[in-house]
């Protein structure tokens, strides 16, 4: 199923070939399933991207809106496979894109799924006899997100309910990496905080909190008010 939707979403890019640069209608259909979410669970979310999200695809006629629509509900098709299996679903697909109408010597490459599940491994080894909840997981140049996903796949397969035990801070200089990473940790139902920030200089120009970040939120907020009584 995965490799079908993959395979539609490949298509539907490619009937853009001669009118568009299709890397960017790929990382624009990104965008606005990201901000589609965002709009609907991150109640803090700045106005301006809510502006944003109407002005996607103000450009595009109306049958390269109803492609791009196509696009789009097959990246949430592709996402929700995420409750099933434990992958980087969007950074394979946005390798894909790169490779066939990027300049690959100049653009981007993610660490694969099955070695970031490795490294992910040694980072949370004994991390279930850590006693401070919650704990914290940063990855600074989170890419597409899928070194986060790992990490939750091995804490999962460590009986740690990470909705309630982890947040995940994630952060990326690139405006398309961060709409994935949160597309992603949305999916996986994780507590997390998504940023568009430079870390070498701590400027932030973007931030996205999942529905999971409101309500562990709200579970430590009750767990304290009990402990206090």
């Amino acid at each position: 199923m995965t490799e079908e939707t993959t395979k539609s979403i490949m298509n539907n890019l490619a009937k853009f070939k001669y009118k568009r640069d299709v890397i960017q209608v790929y990382k624009d259909c990104i965008e606005y399933v990201a901000l589609r979410v965002a709009k609907h669970v991150d109640v803090e979310l700045d106005k301006s991207l809510v502006e944003r999200f109407d002005n996607i695809f103000i450009d595009y006629d109306e049958k390269d809106k109803n492609v791009a629509m196509a696009i789009c509900k097959d990246i949430s098709f592709l996402l929700s496979e995420l409750a099933v299996k434990y992958d980087d679903y969007l950074g394979k697909v946005y390798m894909q894109v790169i490779n066939e109408y990027g300049k690959p010597h100049k653009g981007q490459f993610f660490t694969p799924y099955e070695v970031g599940k490795l490294m992910s491994s040694i980072d949370t080894m004994g991390i279930e006899n850590n006693k401070k909840r919650p704990i914290s997981i940063n990855d600074p140049c989170c890419g597409s997100g899928g070194l986060c996903v790992a990490c939750l796949d091995n804490l999962n397969e460590k009986n740690i309910n990470y909705a309630t035990d982890v947040i995940v801070y994630a952060n990326d200089i690139d405006e398309t990496c961060v709409y994935m990473t949160y597309l992603q940790l949305c999916f996986c139902g994780a507590a997390a905080v998504v940023e568009q920030k430079d870390t070498l200089t701590q400027k932030n120009f973007k931030e996205l909190k999942t529905l999971g970040y409101y309500i562990q939120r709200e579970y430590y907020k009750k767990q304290n008010q009990t402990d206090m009584e």
